[in-house]
């Protein structure tokens, strides 16, 4: 892919990604900032530190705490103490949280089947599938240094 090729697909990608985003509310009565973190934490690992939810942020830790403590208070998340180290807190996704996200996620597919219906033809369709293939193999590379 020339440069210039690689300049013009992420600038595509970016103006899919802003009219999903602005076409998509956040999640039930969240913040965007909530929001996103809930998202991140679905994505970690069980019992993820909200310091390894800053990380994979970019954010400082304080940043995170008000999202956690607005995730918490919405019954969508639990902090508990790590039971090898009374140190660190654990950030679990509580069942009335993944029944929060399910609804998201099969809504926010709705909103992407219907937009490919309505402009794409079938063949088109078919080829965004393809390249959605490529994108996950691209993103599941081992190492972001280029071949």
């Amino acid at each position: 892919m020339r440069e210039d090729e690689s300049l013009i697909l992420q600038q595509q990608l970016r103006r899919f990604w802003l009219r999903q985003r602005s076409s998509q509310p956040a999640v039930e009565g969240l913040s965007r900032r909530a929001s996103e973190l809930f998202g991140v934490i679905y994505r970690a690992a069980p019992g993820v530190s909200p310091s390894e939810l800053a990380t994979q942020l970019g954010q400082a830790s304080s940043n995170i705490a008000s999202g956690l403590r607005e995730l918490e208070a919405a019954g969508y998340i639990t902090r508990d103490r790590d039971p090898d180290d009374a140190r660190r807190v654990r950030v679990t996704i509580t069942a009335s949280g993944a029944a929060v996200l399910d609804r998201t996620r099969v809504s926010r597919a709705g909103w992407l089947r219907e937009l490919a219906a309505s402009t794409l033809t079938p063949a088109e369709q078919q080829q965004l599938l393809a390249a959605g293939a490529l994108l996950d193999r691209m993103a599941a590379s081992p190492s972001d240094e280029p071949r």
